[in-house]
């Protein structure tokens, strides 16, 4: 397979693109709103999977008269879904205020590492690539010069 210049420069572009598309796609994922977005839906889902529990755990009281609060009474229901609602918004204040320095530099770290070996991936191929245009000039140089000249 012989390298030409034209041959290089698009392996290179493809690989450049190709670096272009990952660097992307951790900068969306690391993106502020990407991480509050995930951690809304995480959130959403987690209360609907406790709201069905609770409603599984709580006895349906239809067609009977409400009981008298006594001694071995824990609370109805109703306060236990007061209370996760509560924990609930406890939840999502968390996940909406801004995080702290250690915090968004744990958050940069896997950015950080992604970005070093795309960068090293992008060396390296670029390396083989240029090798194999210095031999293949090198080559091209040492050959005896056919009949046209």
């Amino acid at each position: 397979m012989s390298l030409t210049p034209d041959r290089i420069r698009a392996d290179i572009e493809a690989t450049r693109a190709e670096l272009a598309a990952d660097l992307d796609e951790l900068a969306s994922h690391a993106s502020p709103r990407g991480v509050a977005r995930r951690g809304g839906e995480h959130l959403r889902e987690s209360a609907s999977q406790l709201r069905e529990r609770i409603e599984r755990m709580t006895p349906a009281r239809e067609g009977r008269a409400p009981r008298a609060p006594g001694r071995g009474d824990r609370g109805s229901g109703g306060q236990l879904a007061a209370g996760v609602i509560a924990f609930g918004a406890g939840l999502l204040a968390a996940a909406l205020a801004p995080g702290t320095r250690p915090e968004e530099r744990a958050a940069a770290e896997p950015l950080r590492e992604a970005s070093v070996d795309a960068a090293q991936r992008l060396g390296r191929d670029t390396g083989d690539t240029a090798r194999r245009a210095v031999r293949t000039v090198r080559d091209a140089g040492e050959r005896p010069p056919g009949p046209d000249g």
